[in-house]
This record gives structure tokens, sequence and C-alpha cells, in this order.
């Protein structure tokens, strides 16, 4: 059996970092995105700190389960784009892109910023490729059978360096380079899941059947 994953933890991680070369064309896109990441968040340093270090964790994820490090770099830098957007213009927002929560839009508001980034990026960066703005859409909700990419986002959105290591994070970082993608991916969904019950938070009912999809199928990547 081929080896699915280097064996390679959260603290050795972000040593891969450097080893990844870009293409010329890469490496201009995603300079562009790095400033315009800045820019647009330069009243907000703590969230641009995530950001960084979404994007940074995508990266190095990207290189131990051997998923395209260039879509989740970028997915990671533009994936909270929308994330202060005005309430009033979320709302508005989910009926201008169309988007189908099946239930009231007030209920998920925490989940809309990213279904609402990745429509309205796709005009703002046309060259960059569709599996950026799936993982960007799919980074708030999880699905049931996602990407290598979009698993990676995921992940790296929960364990980024600027959050604090406790309980189920501590418990993700660790298993980093221990387990395969869809083991992790599984993790880092349940620690979710049970932090919004924990703190009597919505839960989206579709997060149930994401959950019940992800622990009783057979496979979770195609």
């Amino acid at each position: 059996m081929p080896v699915k994953f280097l064996p390679i933890s959260y603290a050795d991680m972000f040593d891969l970092a450097d080893e990844i070369l870009y293409s010329p064309k890469q490496s201009a896109m995603l300079s562009e995105i790095k400033s315009d990441v800045r820019a647009h968040f330069s009243d907000h340093p703590n969230r641009l700190e995530h950001i960084e270090g979404v994007a940074l964790s995508a990266r190095c994820l990207a290189m131990i389960y051997r998923a395209d490090p260039f879509i989740c770099e970028c997915a990671g830098y533009l994936h909270d784009w929308d994330k202060y957007l005005p309430y009033d213009e979320m709302i508005s927002e989910v009926s201008t892109y169309k988007i189908d929560m099946g239930v009231d839009p007030n209920l998920v508001f925490p989940l809309l910023h990213g279904k609402i980034s990745a429509r309205k990026l796709k005009g703002k960066y046309p060259d960059l490729p569709e599996e950026v703005f799936h993982a960007i859409d799919t980074h708030t909700t999880g699905e049931s059978n996602p990407s290598f990419e979009s698993a990676v986002v995921y992940i790296a959105d929960l364990i980024e360096p600027s959050r604090p290591s406790y309980g189920s994070i501590k418990k993700t970082r660790s298993m980093v380079g221990n387990v395969d993608l869809e083991t992790l991916y599984i993790e880092a969904y349940k620690s979710t899941l049970m932090y919004l019950i924990n703190t009597d938070k919505y839960v989206w009912p579709r997060s149930i059947d994401i959950y019940n999809k992800l622990t009783h199928n057979n496979r979770v990547f195609n």
C-alpha cells in the first residue's frame, strides 16, 4: 500500500512551508491575494493573524496529505473575506446569490460568510481554480464528501497557530501526521459540532446529516 500521508507532527509541519515552489504565475497570484487581504483586514489585526495562520497551516497540511498547496493556501487567505460584512448586507446577499440554507438565514448567520465570499470572489479572481472557491464555500459548513483541498482548509481553520491549544483543538493538532486525512477531517468536524452543542448554539440541521454520512459511510473521499 502506498503511503497516504507524511508522518510529520503539527509542531514540525511548519518547517515544510519553505519547501513548496510555486510557478511564477502562482507566486504572482498569491502576492496579489496577500496584498488584497492585508488591505481588506487592515482594521482587524486579530482576524488577519487568524487568516495568515490558516493559510500557512493549509499550505503545510497540503504537503502532509498530498493535496494541492496552491489551492489550499489561496483558499486559506480568502476564506474569511466577508466575515465583517454588516448584518443586513449579509442577509441581503443570501438572496442576491440565491443561497439556500434550508432554514431562515438568520439562524445560521455565522455560516453565511463562507458561502457569500466564495461567490463574490469568483468575480474578483477569475483565474483561480474552481476548487479554491469550493473550499471557501464549505469551510463553515463542512461536507460529507469533501475534496482533499476543502478538507485541508476546514482543518486548518480549526487548528491554526493563533487559536488557543485546549480541548478538542489540542487533540486534533496531536493527530496531524498520525492519522489519515479522512480520520482527521471527521475529528475536526465532530469537534466543531460538539462545540455548538456544548455552548447551546443553533445547529444547522444539515450538519447532523453530514455527521451521519461522515461517520457511517465506508469512505469520505472519492
